[in-house]
């Protein structure tokens, strides 16, 4: 499938998602997502690198298939290891969200109350999570579980990896074969993300333990983004950085994204 044909079969707020990041074209990582979420009913792995999309990779079909229904049920859980990690992705997926008119929650302890009863009494959308509050919403909103995930079509793990052969992979494994449950209509789909899986046949056993085959792993070749070093001075003495070496680094970043390492936080100002 070519690029442009996967780009057609996204939703247009999606779509116009993607002119204003000024991407050029889907990368091949994204279009064999779209291809998998859309023509398949497999679970799915991706375990391309760190920063080359896949979480936009799984959530831009996501969301297009889940627009056209998007409340009356949690459509799409976000299952996250880490807060703060869930609330980067929040703050990625928001917008997009709102665009399409579908609602995104969170659920972990530093959520307050009243986003929490927000999910409760309004069901709908996207909502990230972690293992530890999935728990907490089967001991404490049971009587409210049929309504928050008869609907759920999606499961999205991110850091695969972090729950295979622990306990607390193991944890995770049955929450989400109990929240297969509550689901009315059909099974909801794994998709794991991970740039750090080992070994993928284990994973694909993790995802789905019944039919590791139903698993199709996403991994194309990416091309590295190239990364240009600059040595400039190197110097043992404690005398203040010379003009010239600062003069040299204004003229090489003054229009690119740079890292720049100093010996001293004293060398640094702003």
């Amino acid at each position: 499938m070519s690029s442009p044909d996967a780009f057609q079969r996204l939703a247009p707020f999606v779509q116009e998602f993607v002119y204003r990041q000024s991407w050029k074209e889907l990368r091949s990582l994204q279009v064999q997502a779209i291809e998998a979420i859309f023509d398949s009913d497999d679970d799915i792995l991706i375990t391309t690198g760190t920063a080359s999309g896949k979480t936009e990779a799984a959530f831009l079909p996501i969301l297009s298939l889940i627009s056209v229904e998007p409340v009356g049920s949690v459509r799409a859980i976000y299952v996250g290891p880490l807060k703060a990690l869930i609330n980067d992705q929040f703050r990625r997926l928001e917008l997009l969200c709102n665009d399409g008119g579908i609602p995104i929650h969170r659920w972990h302890g530093d959520v307050g109350s009243s986003q929490k009863s927000e999910l409760v009494d309004n069901p709908g959308g996207v909502l990230q999570i972690t293992p530890e509050s999935i728990e907490s919403l089967f001991i404490n909103k049971t009587n409210y579980l049929h309504r928050l995930f008869g609907g759920l079509r999606y499961i999205v793990v991110d850091e695969v990896h972090s729950f295979l052969e622990s306990d607390r992979g193991v944890q995770l494994r049955s929450q989400l074969y109990r929240l297969e449950q509550y689901a009315t209509t059909t099974r909801p789909r794994r998709i794991g993300l991970s740039a750090t899986v080992g070994n993928p046949e284990v994973a694909k056993q993790w995802l789905n333990p019944r039919n590791p085959n139903k698993v199709r792993i996403i991994d194309p070749v990416i091309d590295d983004i190239p990364v240009r070093l600059s040595h400039l001075h190197f110097t043992l003495t404690k005398e203040d950085l010379p003009t010239e070496l600062l003069d040299d680094l204004y003229t090489l970043t003054k229009q690119k994204r740079s890292l720049i390492f100093c010996n001293s936080r004293r060398f640094v100002s702003w």
